[in-house]
């Protein structure tokens, strides 16, 4: 419903645009509305919004020993349609780096729980520590459990996506997608330090989802690749991209190379294809600094 023409290209763009420095989850919820509000207008403030914010759940839950009560989602994409459980939409949450194994688990009852009726649901989880994906796939197999104590006939998942961002170190990321299958997260096969989010599917190919990028996402891409490869900034390898250096020549051709050589449509360019160019710049620079290390040895 919501995923493919949704969720995942906002994905992409909230990892193209920033650097991860979030202060908190409130943050990235934040930024995240403002990327799904470049993919399609929202309309918040309005009764036919695209997006509600902390949706109630229709099942009802006692965590503690408290009378139950219902849930919420950090957010819910109706479709207008209604079903005999209520309105029918996508619903997601998300996880900045919490690693209360109770709380993910909670997470992932409201998604999975049929008594809410929800037709698709995502797990964006963005965390920072090594053992985070292990974290969200045992709350996923707890909440399964819970299920299937307190749910009557609950069998499957149902469809949901699971989105791992592991962010380990600033402007790198491993991104994971993966549709848990019985009681267990099956992830699609690890995306290392890249802005793709790819949808395994239910097959084992995994497709990145692609998208436009305009000169200032692209220029954030490079900035955050050149410091991941260690190339200075300063340098022509950095800079010929977008600036004119070594007399408007290089040896991938006319400098600046994005207003040269590259294929933009109306001022974009598809993100893999300009991911290539800078894989290329990069290889060449530490070619360079290979060279450079002989020479003074």
């Amino acid at each position: 419903m919501h995923f493919d023409a949704l969720i995942n290209p906002a994905v992409n763009l909230l990892l193209a645009e920033g650097q991860g420095v979030y202060r908190c989850e409130r943050d990235l919820h934040h930024h995240l509305t403002l990327c799904l509000n470049v993919v399609t207008k929202l309309g918040l403030g309005r009764a036919d919004r695209v997006i509600r914010y902390e949706e109630p759940t229709l099942a009802k839950y006692s965590w503690t020993k408290d009378n139950e009560k219902s849930g919420n989602v950090d957010f819910f994409f109706p479709t207008g349609a209604m079903s005999p459980l209520g309105p029918v939409g996508t619903a997601m949450e998300v996880n900045y780096n919490y690693r209360d194994s109770q709380k993910i688990m909670q997470d992932f009852v409201k998604l999975l729980d049929p008594s809410n009726g929800f037709g698709e649901a995502v797990y964006l989880a963005y965390g920072r520590s090594a053992d985070f994906a292990n974290l969200v796939a045992a709350g996923y197999q707890s909440a399964t459990e819970w299920l299937s104590q307190h749910r009557m006939g609950f069998q499957s998942a149902g469809d949901i996506r699971v989105i791992l961002i592991d962010h380990q170190r600033w402007l790198r990321v491993r991104v994971r997608v993966g549709r848990p299958h019985a009681e267990a997260i099956i992830w699609a096969d690890a995306i290392e330090d890249t802005k793709l989010v790819p949808d395994a599917g239910d097959t084992e190919e995994v497709v990145a989802a692609d998208h436009f990028v305009d000169r200032e996402q692209a220029r954030a891409v490079l900035i955050r690749e050149m410091d991941a490869a260690g190339i200075p900034l300063p340098s022509v390898t950095a800079r010929c991209m977008f600036e004119q250096t070594n007399n408007g020549k290089c040896r991938f051709g006319v400098t600046p190379l994005w207003d040269n050589e590259l294929r933009l449509v109306d001022g974009r360019i598809l993100l893999t294809e300009f991911t290539r160019w800078i894989q290329l710049l990069v290889r060449s620079g530490q070619s360079a600094q290979r060279a450079a290390r002989g020479i003074q040895a």
